[in-house]
């Protein structure tokens, strides 16, 4: 039979190289056609009717099939003959083909099969009430110089935020700075909303300005309150409470499906490490 030759054909060659090498050590189904030694069987022929069923059932479009399947069998030799079936890469391919199918083999049942109940989804959550907390949180209004930690900077701006904290004990309790903020704080994002920047987490963050914040903000127990004027490497701080919120019990049904998902993702993993550990103990190794 008339071998193809074009380097697209040996590339196509490559690709489908893993199942035919693989499939035609071991099948032993009658033969349908046999090119330049590699057999065409019975078997490969039902595999791929049944995987692409042709639109119409009759004597050609059995043909095409069969004459595809001989096209395949030819390309497969010719990259036999180029090495292509020593190539490194695709050695690594038949591999990664093999151990995809032994997964689906032993462990897909056994997978599909895992999991968990409704009991089993309260008692982790009960048992584990401290993972599936609302963290703290402080709404603080606040008042910053960017001293850059320079003394100077640091002594002539104290006095003003000294002003400032007195005149701030007759503003109403659960609110910022109000206007006073614009004229006495340098931070842009908050100077012309009092100085509030909102609901913060209490939990220490990479934004070490921010840490410095609630740092100085955790001192502070009723809305209203004010903190002494703060010099830090961050700057020069003012900082007034106006709420503060509590650690709370996530409610079970907003944290169920993220216990799920935890749960069979943890049994799921423990039925392939044994599946992993069985094959790797098993063979011998030299």
């Amino acid at each position: 039979m008339r071998r193809p030759t074009a380097i697209s054909l040996i590339a196509l060659a490559a690709a489908g190289l893993s199942a035919a090498v693989w499939w035609a050590a071991r099948d032993r189904s009658p033969h349908l056609a046999v090119v330049d030694g590699t057999p065409v069987t019975e078997a490969a022929f039902r595999h791929w009717w049944d995987r692409e069923p042709p639109a119409e059932v009759s004597g050609a479009s059995r043909r095409r099939v069969l004459d595809e399947l001989i096209g395949r069998a030819a390309l497969v030799n010719r990259a036999r003959e180029l090495g292509v079936d020593r190539d490194p890469a695709v050695l690594a391919e038949i591999e990664s083909l093999l151990i995809a199918r032994l997964r689906e083999v032993e462990l897909g049942s056994k997978l599909g099969a895992v999991e968990v109940t409704e009991e089993e989804l309260r008692a982790h959550y009960e048992a584990h009430a401290s993972e599936y907390r609302t963290p703290g949180g402080m709404r603080v209004a606040v008042l910053w110089m960017d001293t850059k930690g320079r003394e100077p900077l640091v002594e002539g701006y104290r006095p003003r935020l000294e002003a400032v904290r007195e005149e701030a004990g007759d503003l109403p309790a659960e609110g910022g700075f109000g206007a006073l903020a614009i004229r006495n704080s340098e931070h842009t994002a908050s100077r012309y909303r009092g100085g509030d920047l909102g609901w913060i987490d209490v939990r220490e963050g990479a934004d070490a300005w921010r840490n410095t914040v609630v740092e100085i903000a955790s001192g502070l127990r009723e809305p209203g309150e004010v903190s002494a004027v703060t010099a830090t490497d961050e700057g020069l701080f003012l900082v007034r409470l106006i709420g503060r919120r509590e650690p709370a019990p996530r409610p079970f049904d907003e944290v169920r499906g993220g216990i799920a998902k935890k749960l069979l993702r943890d049994r799921r993993g423990a039925i392939e490490a044994e599946f992993l550990a069985g094959h790797g103990a098993g063979g011998s190794v030299e």
